[in-house]
């Protein structure tokens, strides 16, 4: 145990002159660590593949790793959601509550996404700022509210919320 004193004693030279050093060292080992949450989570893999992913391949929103932990211990198949904005969100929604309506307003983007929605998604095309393109709020039922635009996510406008069945 008497090495431990001396490998710090010999590391005060280099953390004073070299600081950026030891702030690399740690950096490296949270990206590459067998141990590091970011590895463990799917980050390298979301990196790889240039699109939100789990570890496993499986879809995850475009969120906070913690908030999709958060949402993850909380949806269940009783629940109904509506999404503005579709992709992987609406499949990682799809895969744990009963049904998903998703409103896309790319053109583009609703023909990619279209290919692979399972039969709990219904997915819409139109603009979710025109209340004629969306689905009725009165004649079906929502337990949640999502919004993946980039627009809402900066004003803070993702919406979590519990609603009494309509």
């Amino acid at each position: 145990m008497k090495l431990l004193p001396t490998v710090r004693r010999l590391q005060e030279p280099f953390r004073k002159y070299v600081p950026g050093l030891f702030v690399l060292g740690k950096f490296l080992s949270l990206m590459f660590s067998g141990r590091s949450y970011l590895r463990k989570a799917g980050y390298h893999r979301s990196v790889a593949t240039k699109r939100p992913v789990r570890a496993d391949g499986s879809p995850i929103p475009f969120m906070n790793y913690s908030i999709i932990d958060f949402l993850d211990e909380r949806l269940n198949r009783s629940l109904a959601l509506f999404e503005y904005g579709s992709g992987n969100s609406t499949l990682f929604f799809a895969a744990r509550v009963g049904s998903v309506v998703s409103v896309e307003s790319d053109p583009r983007w609703y023909e990619e996404v279209s290919k692979n929605m399972p039969d709990n998604v219904k997915l819409v095309l139109g603009d979710p700022d025109d209340a004629e393109n969306t689905p009725p709020r009165s004649s079906s039922r929502r337990d949640a509210s999502m919004s993946s635009s980039l627009m809402a996510f900066i004003r803070g406008s993702v919406v979590w919320r519990r609603r009494p069945d309509v």
